[in-house]
């Protein structure tokens, strides 16, 4: 017997129908220059063309894989790109990516070699990088081969697969095609500033369609809690909370130590000549209790006033013994907002209140409350906002309604009873 190795004897790797192994080689080399592009970019991020033209692209991109599936269904080559192996093959190279994002120490970020080298590829944010948003191109290739190959077969049973597609092509085109329109800008407005609608420097700059200033704060916080301090000599200290929130009459007890209120005020200002806590409207002003302390079978330790301290008033402590005073903790936010001057550019001036997950719309932008000055407190001049935009969200939000109505779909017609899926 004679072995023959001539070139037909043995099946080319390369030889169609491409299966699984060739898809995954043909997605990890088309990655690798995609990898020379995000090094020699010094680790910039991938974005899509600006807007109208990245619009204008994905419809093109689209349209033309879908127009090749359709037309040219029978090649093996519109087979391979429209079939199971390849999106397959991308969902291998990712997750494999994701693994080694995942499982990467961050001690070797730190170190100067491959730390450099890390941070430069982005493989802590894969999804700004170009060599990932390749594995998705390569998605949207196949999804739209798929459909456009699918159209030939189409039947009212088999719909679902179509939604399916659809779906699941719509969020990835919005997703990628659509990073260019999106912002997600933090800016710091302070009280009673003019009026403006520029936000940001250079490429990263916002313009909205309303002037907007920051006119009024409002802060409500829950009354304080009282605690008990003990100082050891070394400068540590441990504090052991009250179970309860101060308020008067309300009596607080720690092992042998009672502690009763005789006054509570939640909104004091400290006299410094009276040495005395008195009741004030004054944005910012903070509380002050009055509290007696005793210790075991009643015995008297101290009686005063205390308070958390505030932009306008001194932290105010009550020893009770060496090493050990009562204080008043700071209050916990209960709801904080903001309100706005929003002019808009048609002259129409109106005012708005903005709180915490309850953001302000103008035009395409959203804005959101996000912090305030938390030492001054209720006096706050300074405060935190969120401006976002993402106008291809609906699109994104419109793919997963299709994919879920194609599941049902498929799931009520059974499409694969009878017949192929195709």
């Amino acid at each position: 017997m004679t072995l023959d190795i001539s070139p037909n004897s043995q099946k080319s790797f390369w030889k169609q129908p491409w299966r699984l192994r060739q898809s995954v080689a043909v997605v990890f080399c088309l990655s690798l220059p995609l990898l020379a592009v995000q090094l020699l970019s010094n680790g910039s991020p991938a974005v899509s063309p600006p807007y109208p033209a990245n619009r204008i692209i994905a419809i093109v991109f689209v349209f033309v894989f879908m127009a090749i599936g359709f037309l040219f269904s029978k090649r093996l080559i519109v087979r391979w790109l429209a079939g199971l192996h390849l999106p397959l093959a991308c969902g291998i190279v990712m997750t494999v990516l994701l693994i080694i994002a995942t499982c990467l120490p961050s001690a070797i970020l730190e170190l100067p070699f491959p730390g450099l080298f890390f941070k430069k590829i982005r493989i802590t944010n894969l999804q700004h990088s170009w060599y990932f948003a390749g594995c998705i191109l390569i998605l949207i290739i196949s999804l739209s081969t798929a459909i456009g190959k699918k159209i030939r077969h189409l039947s009212f049973r088999k719909m679902g697969f179509m939604l399916v597609h659809g779906g699941v092509l719509l969020v990835l085109v919005a997703a990628t095609f659509g990073t260019s329109e999106v912002v997600d800008m933090q800016i710091r407005l302070r009280l009673n500033n003019s009026p403006k609608n520029s936000f940001g420097l250079h490429e990263k700059k916002i313009t909205l369609p309303a002037k907007i200033s920051f006119a009024s704060f409002e802060l409500e916080s829950y009354p304080p809690a009282l605690a008990l301090v003990t100082r050891a000599d070394n400068g540590g200290e441990k504090i052991t909370k009250a179970n309860g929130l101060c308020k008067k009459d309300a009596e607080f007890n720690w092992n042998e130590i009672s502690v009763k209120v005789l006054d509570f005020i939640p909104s004091a200002i400290h006299e410094m000549i009276s040495n005395d806590w008195r009741k004030t409207e004054v944005k910012g002003a903070c509380p002050a209790a009055l509290v007696r302390a005793t210790g075991p079978n009643g015995k008297f330790l101290a009686q005063g006033w205390i308070s958390c301290g505030g932009p306008f008033s001194n932290t105010e402590e009550l020893p009770l013994s060496i090493g050990r005073v009562l204080v008043m903790l700071s209050p916990t936010p209960k709801k904080f907002q903001a309100e706005l001057n929003v002019l808009m550019d048609n002259g129409q001036p109106s005012r708005k209140f903005l709180t915490v997950n309850h953001p302000l719309k103008i035009g395409d932008y959203d804005i959101y409350l996000m912090d305030y000055d938390v030492p001054m407190g209720a006096a706050t001049r300074t405060a935190g906002f969120t401006i976002t935009k993402d106008p291809l969200l609906k699109y994104v939000y419109t793919g997963f309604v299709m994919i879920m109505a194609g599941t049902f779909w498929m799931l009520w017609f059974r499409p694969w009873k009878g017949g192929s899926l195709c």
